[in-house]
């Protein structure tokens, strides 16, 4: 049993030890795909909406966070801590903006403003800027 060729090779007439390996094309054994699943049938609430179809569905609803938080601390910037919240209302409104959220950044946006326009503290820091700035404190 001393024979020269490795055990690798596939069985044939020379080489008796292993069963054959089918190396070579595919065989078509005649099997064909399964057919494209149906579509469901419509339930009777669509059959009666027929226009609201999957084509025609709303995306899933997205709650306009940055703006109602601009909204809430635009408004908040009227009564208390305007020099802190009014800041967060235009950021917060500026990115509700990015967000195709526009009518609640711009109310945000048009609050917070409006707080600053009307705060003492906010016109008295502006001041203080604009005295620094002439006496040339500021560089």
């Amino acid at each position: 049993m001393n024979d020269p060729r490795p055990p690798s090779e596939p069985e044939n007439d020379q080489n008796p030890r292993l069963p054959a390996r089918v190396f070579g094309q595919a065989v078509d054994a005649g099997f064909t795909p399964a057919p494209p699943a149906l579509p469901p049938k419509p339930t009777l609430l669509e059959e009666l909406r027929p226009w609201t179809g999957p084509e025609t569905q709303r995306p899933s609803f997205s709650p306009p966070v940055f703006g109602a938080l601009s909204v809430i601390f635009g408004v908040t910037a009227f009564y208390k801590a305007t020099l802190l919240l009014a800041p967060l209302a235009l950021i917060a409104g500026l990115l509700a903006c990015l967000k195709r959220q526009w009518g609640w950044g711009l109310i945000g946006i048009l609050s917070a403003i409006a707080a600053l326009a009307i705060d003492p503290f906010f016109w008295g820091l502006a001041g203080v800027l604009w005295l620094a700035r002439v006496l040339g404190l500021l560089g």
